[in-house]
């Protein structure tokens, strides 16, 4: 069926597009998590360079202060160079993720349909391939954006990031860890893995639809009448 062999097709390519944008933005979070970005986001202030060679554990017996400030000036060229390549990605991604969450959630439905209308089997996969990407697509969508800001969803902003490190290193203590890591790597990889198993079983059933396509191709050809002979002259 050409139709189904359609739905396969957009059924991978978002897959593949969410699963991109969700390593992606996963590995935004670990490089402002491990100290990629300099430590001076932690604080207030628009002397930079000072803020940096406090944050280091002050200005050393004997360095030139003026030296100091020039090469902490030239790691915040380089950190904000990082800053909004982090910042673009993360929107650029957020966008896409988004709508592709829907898209794919929508193709999941049309090859439920097909397999239903069609009698081609598969359905108990595809329904849990379904409901399971409906899911996905409640988590990924930006609600606290739409909503409210105190609804958490997998998909986070650049500010939001920053703002949820500086509260863990100002705000020390288990209940601050558990909140962060839950918001930014807890729903991140709960919406990774509920992609992974939708896909799983969207694949099951259509490994199921693929064999009953073939046995009605072999049944129609096999009840197809041979050509009749040609009669000699």
């Amino acid at each position: 069926m050409e139709a189904y062999r359609t739905f396969r097709t957009t059924r991978s390519f978002f897959f593949w597009l969410l699963l991109l944008g969700m390593l992606i933005t996963g590995a935004g979070f670990w490089l402002v998590d491990r100290g990629v970005i300099d430590q001076a986001l932690l604080l207030e202030s628009d002397d930079v360079g000072y803020v940096r060679i406090q944050a280091v554990g002050g200005t050393p017996h004997g360095a030139d202060p003026l030296a100091l400030w020039q090469t902490a000036g030239r790691q915040n060229r380089t950190v904000d160079i990082v800053q909004d390549l982090i910042s673009l990605n993360l929107k650029i991604w957020n966008v896409i993720i988004a709508f592709s969450a829907v898209i794919y959630c929508l193709a999941l439905l049309i090859g439920l349909k097909l397999a239903l209308v069609g009698g081609l089997g598969g359905l108990a996969d595809a329904s849990k391939a379904f409901f399971l990407s409906l899911i996905l697509m409640v988590l990924l969508l930006p609600w606290q954006r739409a909503i409210n800001p105190e609804i958490p969803g997998a998909l986070y902003g650049y500010p939001e990031l920053i703002r949820g490190y500086r509260q863990l290193h100002f705000q020390e203590g288990v209940q601050a860890t558990l909140i962060y890591y839950g918001r930014f790597v807890g729903l991140w990889a709960l919406g990774l893995i509920l992609l992974l198993v939708a896909q799983w079983r969207s694949r099951q059933a259509a490994k199921r639809v693929q064999r009953s396509i073939a046995r009605y191709a072999e049944r129609g050809a096999a009840e197809t009448p041979a050509a009749p002979e040609s009669l000699p002259r």
